[in-house]
């Protein structure tokens, strides 16, 4: 698998949990479709992530193999470039994020779907490539 990194974050949580910390991972998969083939769904189960960063997802929304689609206990958003099988970013979460931007109003920018920048509770997550 290709490397990912590891974050691990002392936060105050917005929400009831047993956890006082939050695993924050961050990977650029080089295509989801292709990294799906290869056991992502199977990673994601036993990563023990929180929230998940992927970079050059490569794919729009109809795109997505069925497995990632409706993956129990996660909350997906996915940003895609305008030119299909380019670019984008998709934020995977245990926990649904209170606010997610993905424009910087810059045109030439913001066609390629290249940013995700997520609030849950007092934390901003930036999803960026």
């Amino acid at each position: 698998m290709p490397s990912w990194v590891w974050t691990c974050v002392e936060f105050q949580l917005p929400f009831a949990t047993m956890k006082k910390t939050l695993d924050i991972l961050s990977w650029n998969v080089n295509g989801i479709r292709a990294c799906c083939k290869k056991g992502f769904v199977a990673w994601l189960g036993r990563c023990g992530g929180d929230i998940i960063g992927l970079q050059e997802v490569r794919a729009r929304e109809e795109q997505l193999p069925p497995e990632l689609k409706d993956i129990d206990h996660w909350h997906h958003h996915l940003v895609h470039a305008e030119r299909k099988g380019y670019s984008g970013v998709s934020l995977l979460s245990k926990l649904p994020a209170d606010d997610v931007q993905t424009r910087l109003e810059v045109e030439e920018f913001d066609a390629e779907g290249r940013l995700q920048i997520a609030r849950f509770g007092a934390l901003t997550i930036a999803n960026v490539y």
